[in-house]
């Protein structure tokens, strides 16, 4: 039995240049009127349009920001999880030293990179978060994730000697024409952890949580919980890690897996 859903944002909620489908919203109003449960699980930052679409989601329940390194009840931050001191200045240090693009979000979903990597300011407008340049170690809040945006062959180059720093979890994608985006995340949080933490509060068991999702950082999460959704525009390792597989964001994928969850209920 299905009572709480945990929902990706991008690519799977949200289209990047059509917003979310009518059907999505539809869905989510059939689900809640039926008794079930919503819980946003995004790597976007705290703020902006991601806590907009988690506040008329379900208004005051749990979501997940940042990987699951921020927990929100309503847009009230009740748990976070950041980075040691120690291991923040070693990244920032790597950074430094190869003069790498390189970003990290604070607690209050702000932004903050000293060599920003290329459209950073579009992706924070795209978000509706903050941005600004400063010096790394003179951040003014605790650090809750690190972003590297390289070229693929630097990036094998150094990889050993980044993710040799203790305390981080990472994550890659291929974007672009060999690109790729090193995420940095607090050891032992993720999307998975994050809906592991709101499962409890809510009294549930794992097998009574849903997620939806596309991307790797679903992953976990989508392997931990009762029923694991992958969208049609899934990555393969997520599809093939899913209970089910429904259609992609456009075409009405995501109201598809609501219904099964209402299935389940």
């Amino acid at each position: 039995m299905i009572r709480l859903i945990g929902v990706d944002l991008d690519w799977t909620f949200v289209h990047p240049s059509q917003g979310v489908p009518a059907s999505a919203w539809q869905a989510v109003e059939e689900a809640k009127a039926a008794g079930m449960r919503f819980a946003v699980v995004t790597g976007r930052p705290f703020g902006g349009y991601g806590l907009e679409y988690a506040l008329k989601m379900e208004p005051q329940g749990y979501h997940a920001f940042s990987n699951g390194s921020l927990i929100t009840q309503g847009a009230t931050l009740v748990h976070s999880v950041a980075m040691s001191p120690s291991t923040y200045r070693r990244m920032v240090l790597h950074s430094r030293a190869q003069g790498l693009p390189f970003y990290v979000s604070g607690a209050s979903g702000r932004l903050y990179s000293e060599n920003p990597p290329r459209e950073l300011h579009r992706f924070a407008e795209r978000m509706g978060v903050s941005y600004q340049r400063i010096d790394l170690l003179e951040l003014p809040e605790p650090c809750v994730g690190g972003v590297f945006v390289l070229d693929g062959q630097l990036w094998n180059d150094l990889r050993q000697a980044i993710t040799a720093v203790e305390g981080l979890d990472w994550l890659e994608y291929l974007v672009g024409e060999g690109e790729v985006v090193a995420v940095a995340d607090p050891k032992g949080t993720s999307k998975a952890s994050a809906l592991r933490w709101m499962a409890e509060r809510y009294g549930l068991a794992m097998e009574e949580v849903a997620m939806i999702g596309d991307s790797l950082n679903d992953l976990e999460a989508i392997k931990q919980v009762g029923l694991g959704i992958a969208m049609g525009n899934a990555e393969e390792v997520v599809r093939e890690a899913a209970s089910v597989v429904v259609a992609g964001l456009e075409e009405d994928g995501f109201a598809q897996a609501v219904r099964l969850c209402l299935a389940r209920r």
